[in-house]
């Protein structure tokens, strides 16, 4: 016998679970915060959540080397 499906009417649809946990520190970054990261892939990532978490600002960022190994700094800005 083929189970029929249950149609549930005015269900509420519950709210999205939230910022990842691995990215959600960007929500409390104000204009003029910066973080560093080692490699592009953090930086792409990190600027990306940056982006996500308020698409009127703008995202700066530099490489440079500080005693010999690559740091990359993303800034937060006003757009």
């Amino acid at each position: 016998k083929e189970k029929i499906m249950e149609i549930i009417k005015n269900k509420p649809i519950p709210a999205r679970q939230g910022r990842s946990r691995k990215y959600g520190f960007v929500y409390f970054m104000e204009y003029g915060d910066c973080v560093i990261v080692k490699n592009d892939l953090e930086k792409q990532k990190i600027s990306s959540a940056i982006r996500q978490s308020d698409p009127k600002c703008k995202v700066v960022t530099r490489t440079e080397n500080v005693n010999g190994i690559r740091e990359i700094t993303i800034w937060k800005t006003e757009a």
